[in-house]
């Protein structure tokens, strides 16, 4: 089998995910030290770190000797990543394990400890805010002079590739200093493929980490603050709809010279390696942006920045043949999850958005029905989470008084048959006669037939764009 390659590093293992750590041999402790940067012990800063965590300290307006604590912090926390004990293996014959806190895991965990995560709503308090806007600030700061540097001061792949591993943690916060920088590292057409991936991570923790009810907060004006979340969900957007740009920058063993690396172009003119790739990093994408709970964000200081990325994820789920390659079960499994967390809007169509999820769940359901013992997916995982998000949503859909009695009967009919017929036959599989399977699809095309859309209904009532391209509607 051909292997892939991005730049001299970083391997993509297929199906797998990303390595992060340099083949052993090919990075040095010497080549490293030229780019070792201090990270002394921040002695005082630490406890007092712990006590504006605490919230024993206000940081409404923080004072310099403040801003200093967290500076020093955040350096430590980011300078590490730039030492060689961190990243490769001893220069001897001496196999001895390091100790835990002298791995890049070991960073990230320390990092951890310093981080407010937002629950699922996004609530926190002020005092929780403040401290996560002056943590952000300061581990963006020294998180910038490692990944966003001019080309001649580049530090070596594995340097970047951790000091992305951090970015993608510390945005767990939804900090906004990190929204510029992730924004940046997308839309850099020269940022590695590597580096590209944990750049979709790090967005994938500010959409989930940030409360959309407090977006005039986000940067320095309300006008700005809509223009920064719209610039990253388009981004986000684009890596699922028009394909990541990474294809031109892959290496793939064994293959002719010259690749195709429009990820628009015939299917069958790209290589299966690459397809894999595609589907890697647009997964990631989906992901993040199944983060977001409302169906329309921005657009009310600028309309322009408006953005209403359940439509993407909508195309995700019924399998819009227009984005090519074809979604696979990973790809849909996450869109449909992503779609149960929304919260309608007054104008979103409850009606296509469960026929939608319905479509996308059955199709990924019905490779297990032909098959019981299909390996492509890790069922019993994806059957819990999206009966779990099922369970959530018709809980929301409940107590939204712009669901209409009518449309919670069909989404209780729809949740039910998507438990009985596919969650629960995957979870606990039984075996009938003749070793039959036990996943039934005839509930859920029960459920589609009998909910079948009009054929000029819309995603959403207040703009004639927004229309799903089924391939063929049950």
């Amino acid at each position: 089998m051909r292997s892939l390659r991005f730049g001299s590093a970083v391997l993509l293992s297929l199906g797998l995910g990303l390595c992060a750590t340099a083949a052993r041999g090919q990075t040095t402790a010497k080549q490293l030290e030229p780019y070792k940067k201090l990270a002394p012990e921040p002695g005082e800063a630490r406890g007092k770190i712990t006590e504006f965590k605490d919230g024993k300290f206000s940081l409404t307006k923080p004072t310099k000797e403040d801003r200093d604590v967290f500076q020093a912090m955040g350096q430590y926390l980011v300078n590490r990543v730039t030492h060689a004990e961190y990243l490769i293996g001893p220069d001897t014959a001496d196999l001895k394990p390091r100790p835990p806190e002298k791995t890049v895991n070991g960073l990230l965990a320390d990092l951890h400890k310093f981080l407010i995560v937002p629950p699922t709503d996004g609530k926190l308090t002020l005092q929780q805010e403040d401290y996560s806007r002056e943590l952000g600030s300061a581990l963006d700061k020294s998180l910038a002079a490692i990944l966003l540097v001019e080309k001649a001061k580049i530090p070596p792949s594995i340097i970047r590739v951790n000091a992305g591993r951090l970015l993608a943690v510390a945005c767990e916060s939804g900090a906004p200093a990190h929204w510029p920088t992730v924004i940046a590292l997308l839309k850099n057409p020269e940022t590695p493929p590597e580096l590209y991936f944990y750049a979709l991570k790090g967005a994938e923790g500010l959409l989930g980490g940030f409360d959309v009810s407090r977006l005039g907060r986000l940067d320095a004006g309300p006008e700005q603050s809509e223009t920064t979340f719209h610039d990253l969900v388009r981004l986000l957007e684009d890596a699922v709809v028009k394909g990541p740009p990474i294809l031109g920058k892959i290496y793939v063993e064994g293959s002719q010279p010259t690749l195709v690396t429009d990820p628009k172009a015939k299917p069958s003119t790209l290589l299966p390696e690459q397809i894999v790739a595609i589907r890697l990093y647009r997964l990631q994408a989906i992901r993040a942006l199944g983060r977001l709970r409302n169906d329309t964000v921005a657009g009310k200081v600028k309309p322009a920045t408006e953005v209403r990325p359940v439509f993407t994820l909508a195309r995700v789920a019924i399998g819009d043949p227009a984005i090519v390659p074809a979604f696979n079960g990973k790809e849909i499994v996450e869109a449909v999850i992503g779609m149960a967390r929304i919260n309608p809007g007054a104008n979103l169509n409850i009606d296509e958005l469960a026929y939608a999820m319905a479509y996308g769940t059955r199709t990924v359901f019905s490779v297990k029905a032909s098959n019981a013992e299909d390996i492509s997916l890790p069922w019993k995982g994806a059957a819990s989470r999206m009966n779990e998000a099922f369970q959530e949503w018709q809980a929301n859909c409940a107590k939204n008084p712009r669901v209409v009695v009518k449309q919670k009967e069909a989404i209780n009919s729809l949740v039910k048959k998507a438990n009985d017929g596919l969650f629960v036959p995957t979870l606990n599989p039984t075996a009938g006669a003749g070793g039959v399977n036990a996943v039934q699809l005839a509930p859920i095309e029960e459920w589609l037939q009998a909910n079948r859309p009009t054929s000029d209904q819309q995603l959403f009532a207040d703009v004639k764009t927004f229309k799903l391209m089924y391939g063929n509607k049950q």
